[in-house]
């Protein structure tokens, strides 16, 4: 069931970017009454928050307090973690950031309207500057591997921390508090490090991870949680509609709701196909789709638009280019990987 959600997180992350490149690059006008859906429920929730809680249970669900185990853990487990993370994130922040940089240069050269992003200085002090803003590497989506790294390297105090309920919940506040206020002066995350929708359910996952009595409790009263989720929902529908939008509350609050009615949902139905799906799962070429599928989309929207074929204002059809850019990145993606894997073995141990 875990490795079904992680399968289809990274799908929907996949087609999420495709609609964006194909709506930016086709100029589509998207239908109003989808924009209210997404306005005031999809625009809340990323697969990301899925991702999140997702490693933050799996890190900590065999975790145990005697002193035996935490040698065990902090040797086997913890330096392992971050090994395995921060080397191929150094990796391919280094690799993007001399890539896409390069690329944007020579390009912009000849047609100065490819890239809408300006070229960053190759110099130590931006690749280390890229490392906390991946967005100077021209890899924006990498912001997940920089905030997976920071917590893990935190991991050590997070049983201390779960351990003190008041304490664990006081933390939560804390947070929530902190990106409300940050979202009331600038409604955008570029300026934070670590995003909200990471942080609070990665926590959350800790928390299930090392407190498996309340997880139970989460998975068992599916009905009871959803109905107070959708009420909130609700209620902060009707206030958004009756009074001036308040954008910090809204994201703060529906960010934490949206994730858990759409994992629910989700959880219904991949019951019933978890057998057939955990079996599709395969981590290295997990991360490689993660890694490179911004890379692939950007190509094959660059090739549609420039071929023309992308001279139209039907939201329908770029919907059906988008589930079919989707399938061709997944299949892409495979193929790119069995090509790695089979001729530089090295290369996908070390760096996937």
């Amino acid at each position: 069931m875990i490795n079904a959600f992680r399968n289809y997180s990274l799908l929907l992350v996949v087609f999420i970017h495709s609609h964006i490149y194909m709506v930016e690059y086709a100029k589509i006008d998207v239908p109003k009454f989808l924009l209210g859906i997404y306005n005031s429920f999809l625009g809340y929730f990323h697969p990301a928050s899925i991702l999140a809680a997702i490693s933050g249970y799996l890190f900590f669900r065999d975790f145990s307090n005697n002193p035996q185990h935490w040698n065990t853990f902090i040797k086997e487990k913890y330096a392992k973690r971050i090994k395995s993370i921060l080397v191929p994130f150094v990796f391919w922040v280094g690799f993007f950031f001399v890539f896409n940089n390069l690329l944007i240069f020579i390009v912009n050269g000849y047609k100065s309207n490819v890239f809408v992003n300006a070229p960053q200085t190759i110099s130590p002090l931006n690749f280390i500057k890229s490392l906390f803003y991946p967005e100077l590497a021209v890899a924006k989506h990498l912001w997940y591997l920089n905030n997976l790294l920071f917590v893990f390297i935190l991991a050590p105090l997070f049983p201390y921390v779960t351990k003190n309920k008041p304490l664990f919940f006081t933390l939560l506040l804390a947070i929530m508090t902190f990106y409300w206020w940050e979202f009331e002066s600038n409604v955008t995350q570029t300026q934070l490090i670590i995003k909200y929708r990471f942080i609070i359910f990665f926590l959350v996952g800790a928390f299930f991870g090392l407190n498996k009595q309340y997880f139970n409790f989460f998975l068992t009263k599916k009905l009871l949680l959803s109905s107070i989720s959708m009420a909130i929902l609700a209620s902060l529908l009707v206030m958004n509609v009756s009074s001036q939008r308040d954008y910090a509350t809204l994201y703060v609050i529906n960010s934490l709701i949206v994730p858990v009615l759409v994992f629910y949902f989700a959880f219904l139905i991949l019951q019933k196909f978890s057998n057939v799906n955990e079996t599709l799962y395969n981590r290295a070429n997990h991360f490689l789709l993660y890694v490179i599928h911004p890379m692939i989309i950007s190509v094959l929207c660059k090739m549609l638009y420039y071929s023309g074929l992308l001279n139209f204002n039907n939201y329908y059809l770029a919907l059906l280019i988008v589930f079919a850019m989707s399938w061709a990145v997944v299949k892409l993606n495979t193929l790119i990987y069995q090509f790695i894997s089979r001729y530089f073995k090295s290369f996908a141990k070390n760096f996937l």
